[in-house]
């Protein structure tokens, strides 16, 4: 595999897990949000 070639597909696999752990932290704070709504803490 050429090294140019290795160097985007890294770059897209750090945008991607970028975007993934994104979503991730705001379906946590959303989750978050709900349990003190909910709960009253």
């Amino acid at each position: 595999m050429p090294l140019i070639d290795s160097k985007r597909n890294k770059k897209k696999f750090l945008k991607r897990s970028y975007e993934d752990s994104r979503k991730n932290i705001l379906k946590s704070s959303y989750g978050y949000f709900i349990m003190t709504k909910t709960t009253g803490y």
